[in-house]
């Protein structure tokens, strides 16, 4: 395993990890739904990919400016945000139930399996690029070096 110094930004490097790993675990719940469930299945596996990856990306982007200045008061902003970001889901699950787009059998059960592919996929692609990159957790303004010379 070759460890290289990240030359992107956290998030960007969150963002395409993560969504490496969505995508490459949503493709077998793309394909179960639409042999299980027809074009439904499809439909929910597409509604799922909106709404819950949009979810993870803004939830990157909202971690990162939470994050930028590390404080102890930082974790508030981010449950905050989780929190948020689930009522967004559920409101938009409702909206799409009422709208007609999330209704019938298939489509539900194809969204939640879809779901569950997304949050695992999610979280395995940012662990591999986290295992493969090497950063620094006290940066110091640039300089490379133990946490105490800050």
């Amino acid at each position: 395993m070759t460890r290289t110094t990240s030359r992107r930004s956290w998030p960007r490097t969150m963002l395409s990890g993560g969504t490496a790993g969505a995508l490459l675990c949503s493709v077998p719940t793309a394909v179960g739904g639409l042999v299980a469930a027809g074009a439904d299945g499809l439909l929910g596996w597409a509604l799922a990919l909106v709404v819950v990856g949009g979810c993870l990306a803004v939830g990157v982007v909202w971690n990162a400016r939470a994050l930028r200045a590390p404080s102890a008061r930082a974790l508030g902003p981010v449950l905050v945000g989780f929190v948020v970001r689930v009522a967004l889901v559920l409101l938009a699950m409702r909206g799409l139930t009422a709208a007609g787009w999330l209704a019938g059998r298939g489509r539900v059960d194809w969204f939640a399996w879809t779901t569950v592919a997304l949050v695992c996929g999610w979280s395995g692609g940012i662990i591999r690029v986290l295992r493969r990159t090497r950063s620094y957790v006290y940066d110091c303004d640039g300089a490379e070096g133990d946490a105490d010379e800050c």
